[in-house]
């Protein structure tokens, strides 16, 4: 079955607030790593890449073409080599094949995601990799957002950044389907203090990539989000991953803004055409009230 997602973009919030930048990371893309392995570029080139992109968040090849540093083939050509390590075989059944970027299935789609990537987390400093906890979540319930953050989590950890994707849709979760992993704890069970962080989570096929399940339902969540908020839960382990990705599903705005406490940012999932403005203004002024700021809208 193919993904419903048809298209994806960066969109400012409807608010006619300004977008807030996310946090960033700064390690050197594997891009550059491998620009410089084949005689490319050299560690100066780098350096003058990765100044020009803290100061605009494009992505690095493009600045490398703009600055006649090398083509856009061998860009191309050197993302291909990248990416096609960690594109799964058709028909390989660890992953869902909803999930269409882990198999290279939708290069607009999986492009859409990496050019949001660099907007949220593209800015690069010299201070070494700073780790982000973000929220994905909808306005509305038809909107596709754990399909969404799956796709983008693969992305982001095809890029050589390590991910961890938290699934707290108690209410209705599915990454535990989507990459074939047991859901006998996870979420629930962490914050019920049933077991430590590391216990919880599980490996996936996408390498660099692993899983905290949203774990057995329970009868309250919102009482328990409430008593644990996730974000400020998972704080330890954001030194261990360039980016833990919160998938909120469409959790009422209130269970979606406590479990989004402590966090870094926000990202609300729009449906086109269906989503209407007033339920965008509603989730972001719960996230505001959290003191959570909101990066951006994605329309699906």
């Amino acid at each position: 079955m193919r993904s419903s997602v048809s298209h994806i973009e960066e969109e400012a919030p409807q608010t006619g607030e300004a977008v807030t930048p996310v946090s960033t990371l700064s390690r050197r893309p594997r891009i550059g790593e491998l620009l410089v392995q084949n005689g490319v570029l050299s560690e100066e080139d780098v350096a003058k890449v990765l100044t020009a992109q803290a100061q605009t968040s494009r992505l690095f090849g493009e600045i490398c073409v703009d600055l006649g540093l090398c083509s856009q083939d061998v860009v191309k050509e050197t993302l291909d080599r990248q990416l096609n390590f960690h594109i799964l075989a058709p028909g390989d059944e660890r992953v869902s094949d909803q999930v269409v970027t882990a198999f290279g299935a939708d290069p607009e789609l999986a492009e859409g995601l990496r050019s949001l990537r660099a907007a949220l987390l593209g800015k690069k400093t010299a201070q070494g990799d700073l780790n982000a906890i973000l929220v994905m979540a909808g306005a509305d319930e038809a909107t596709p957002v754990s399909l969404i953050a799956a796709n983008f989590a693969v992305v982001v950890a095809q890029l050589g950044y390590r991910v961890l994707l938290v699934d707290a849709n108690v209410a209705q979760p599915v990454q535990h389907q989507l990459f074939s992993v047991a859901n006998r704890r996870g979420v629930t069970t962490l914050l019920a203090g049933e077991q430590e962080e590391e216990a919880a989570i599980s490996t996936t096929a996408i390498p660099n990539l692993a899983l905290l399940p949203a774990g057995p339902p329970v009868p309250h969540p919102a009482e328990l989000f409430e008593r644990a908020p996730l974000a400020t839960r998972l704080r330890p382990l954001s030194s261990r991953y360039d980016l833990v990705l919160i998938d909120a599903g469409t959790e009422s705005p209130d269970i979606v803004a406590s479990l989004a406490s402590g966090s870094d940012g926000a990202v609300t999932v729009v449906k086109r055409h269906r989503t209407a403005i007033r339920q965008v203004r509603r989730l972001v002024g719960h996230f505001a009230d959290r003191g959570v700021a909101t990066l951006g809208n994605v329309l699906a």
